[in-house]
């Protein structure tokens, strides 16, 4: 499997993967397990982080793509 694929990228890609599950998990079960002023303030947070949430989310799309296509033009590693 990574003999013309970098093991860094697979690495890398996993490791952001697993972050984003974490990242979505933590911030939108907050709001879920919360009431009140907690759950506003857990919402505005969220609301925060959002925009990291979704280029991560982007990132990770597009790595696994360039990983699966072996295009080392879309994957800046070199």
């Amino acid at each position: 499997m990574f003999k013309t694929r970098s093991k860094v990228v697979f690495t890398s890609l996993l490791l952001a993967t697993i972050y984003f599950i974490y990242i979505v998990q933590h911030f939108f079960g907050a709001i879920a397990s919360t009431s009140g002023a907690e759950q506003i303030g857990a919402g505005i947070a969220a609301v925060l982080v959002y925009p990291h949430m979704l280029l991560l989310g982007i990132g990770i799309i597009f790595g696994f793509i360039a990983f699966l296509q072996i295009k080392d033009g879309q994957i800046l590693h070199r």
